[in-house]
């Protein structure tokens, strides 16, 4: 399946189309790009980018498996809905247990459930 997603070089704007692993509502799972095209982590086997639909950021680079990224995006998919632009990441309430749950240190589960609350009130 193919993503149009929002790519940016030399400060232009523009679309490209890529190669996705898993399509949700907010975000995207895909191999990492570098101007708009695959770049050499494409021959990387376990080099993931999710990225966000509505403003093409890029929400993390991961070197899991792809079962593992695509769990974790499902699982967060519903949070990126709250994010409409590049700024609101800032005071983004969810950042810190999202760069947890990324790195690997938290285990992968949807913040808005009730183990995703107390998990995220325990760290």
């Amino acid at each position: 399946m193919t993503v149009t997603l929002k790519c940016c070089k030399d400060g232009d704007k523009y679309d490209c189309k890529v190669e996705a692993k898993w399509i949700g509502r907010s975000i995207a799972v895909h191999r990492p790009l570098k101007d708009g095209k695959l770049g050499l982590t494409e021959k990387i086997k376990c080099y993931w980018a999710i990225t966000h639909l509505e403003t093409g950021f890029s929400c993390g680079l991961l070197n899991r498996s792809v079962y593992e990224v695509i769990k974790l995006a499902k699982a967060w998919d519903k949070a990126f809905s709250e994010i409409h632009l590049p700024e609101d990441v800032k005071d983004w309430v969810l950042a810190p247990e999202w760069k947890l749950q990324c790195n690997g240190i938290s285990p992968i589960c949807d913040p808005y459930t009730l183990s995703g609350i107390i998990q995220r009130y325990a760290n």
